[in-house]
């Protein structure tokens, strides 16, 4: 069994009543996007300009649902001045007044498709572990990282078929 490890960009929390999201940036990501922040707080407006509109409104309709299971979405975000926006693949779970998320750019998600096209590997023989877990642990249970890292490995086996 091959085991890769991941690393993820930010962890976010959506509050839906306040509109608040709160991010929490990876120490990878920090550095390699030359951040001092550990994390972001932004309000309804600065949401607006930080998010891709069409996200933007993924965040109202995931806060309504209550699913028991996590679940994955594309989402965009403007991390600088320019038109580009850095695309992440979100694996959530929803909570009573919003969802949280474990980000993970689209980037080194298609890095492990690609390493498993060319080895001829079968996705389901990986073990992926997420790396630099410090920061997520404060916030996710045991259990709940479980059910992240199962869905992580759904959505590789999605992408590989």
């Amino acid at each position: 069994m091959d085991a890769y490890s991941l690393p993820w960009a930010f962890y976010m929390k959506y509050n839906n009543r306040s509109k608040e999201m709160t991010l929490y940036l990876s120490k990878r990501f920090k550095e390699k996007s030359e951040l001092s922040l550990t994390q972001m707080t932004l309000h309804k407006n600065d949401i607006e300009e930080f998010i891709h509109r069409y996200d933007y409104r993924k965040l109202s309709y995931f806060s309504v649902l209550k699913l028991n299971e996590p679940f994955d979405t594309v989402m965009r975000f403007k991390m600088s001045h320019g038109k580009s926006y850095l695309k992440t693949y979100a694996i959530c779970q929803t909570e009573q007044s919003g969802f949280h998320c474990i980000h993970i750019e689209e980037k080194y998600l298609f890095k492990i498709h690609k390493n498993i096209r060319s080895s001829e590997l079968f996705a389901s023989n990986l073990n992926i572990d997420i790396e630099d877990l410090e920061i997520i642990n404060e916030f996710e249970s045991a259990q709940n990282l479980v059910k992240i890292k199962g869905h992580l490995h759904q959505l590789i086996l999605r992408m590989s078929n």
